[in-house]
């Protein structure tokens, strides 16, 4: 196969925008890969052979990974046991971690499903054959209002990757991307979400906070009760390459019978938004105004209470909520 030229860029900028990269050839190529693997080594060359640059190869292990292993449901429920090890040396230590790392990551790839913590070395593991940098990074996924400012976890809930392009760092979430499951976790779907692929860190925090804050890459630190209290963001918020949500928080206090405005940035066509409220049957549509990338729209908050605003796009679930009313 020969190489494949990314359009658009110069795959050697510092500064890489993966939303002005046409990805379909490389897209392509992983999903033709098909097959069980039994071998790193082989997947690895099947996916990167013709591919010249680090940014090609690490596209072409993340479609692949995120077009052939599905969320593991029952896995979730299950948990898993920490790993522990003995061990009299650094180097004995280091030499058990990768034998288990390996025989995670040849599991993963014959069973086809994994949770976040198998997408995330398998991840790791196919892009350092290449000679890629790439790490781990445990934290808090955040994807209900259940994680607030007062949350005491013992533990994180979620592994996502950061890889290194051209000595600069770039965050992604494979498992994400991959699809999603229902509220209870008991079915997945997949669904390639190109969102999750070099997010930019400013949109990554909002649903992304790593345990170590240098993995936010991002100058100005955020919180964990300003992480906490972000707007609740999924799907379409990405999918629509959303940003700078106003308000800038997801719980509004306000009176009754006033007026709350919303606006958002977003470079794709929006012909539709739709306002859910509670648990009211039926969305509402919602008037707006289109100025440049901004768009401008508000909503009437009538009754007393504490409810959730659930924010739609071309029929696609933002789930740009907020929790509204007077508190």
């Amino acid at each position: 196969m020969t190489g494949i030229c990314l359009l658009g860029q110069s795959v050697y900028s510092q500064n890489i925008d993966p939303t002005s990269v046409d990805y379909s050839e490389i897209d392509a190529h992983a999903r033709s890969i098909e097959g069980k693997f039994k071998d790193l080594d082989k997947l690895s060359e099947a996916l990167t052979n013709g591919l010249k640059t680090d940014h090609e190869k690490v596209r072409a292990v993340f479609t692949w990974i995120t077009a052939n292993i599905d969320y593991d449901t029952k896995a979730f429920h299950r948990g898993s046991a920490p790993i522990s090890f003995t061990y009299s040396s650094e180097e004995e230590l280091q030499r058990l971690m990768a034998e288990e790392n390996e025989r995670i990551v040849l599991e993963v790839i014959k069973d086809k499903h994994a949770v976040c913590d198998g997408y995330s070395r398998l991840f790791k593991t196919l892009c350092e054959k290449s000679g890629i940098q790439v790490e781990n990074v445990d934290g808090y996924a955040r994807n209900t209002f259940e994680i607030r400012g007062s949350s005491v976890l013992n533990n994180s809930n979620h592994t996502w990757n950061a890889v290194n392009l051209y000595n600069k760092w770039y965050l992604l979430d494979a498992t994400w991307a991959s699809g999603y499951t229902d509220p209870g976790v008991t079915r997945f779907t997949r669904k390639f979400r190109e969102g999750y692929f070099l997010t930019p860190p400013d949109i990554f925090i909002l649903d992304h906070f790593p345990i170590e804050d240098r993995w936010q890459l991002m100058n100005k630190k955020v919180s964990w009760n300003e992480f906490t209290g972000f707007p609740l963001i999924k799907g379409g918020f990405i999918e629509y390459n959303i940003s700078d949500p106003k308000p800038h928080t997801g719980t509004i206090r306000t009176k009754t019978n006033t007026t709350v405005d919303f606006e958002f940035v977003s470079d794709r066509q929006i012909s539709e938004i739709l306002i859910h409220v509670g648990n009211e049957r039926y969305s509402q549509k919602v008037t707006f105004d289109h100025r440049g990338d901004k768009y401008l729209f508000s909503y009437p908050i009538e009754n007393r209470g504490r409810y959730v605003l659930t924010i739609f796009v071309n029929g696609n679930f933002l789930k740009f909520c907020r929790e509204a009313g007077n508190f």
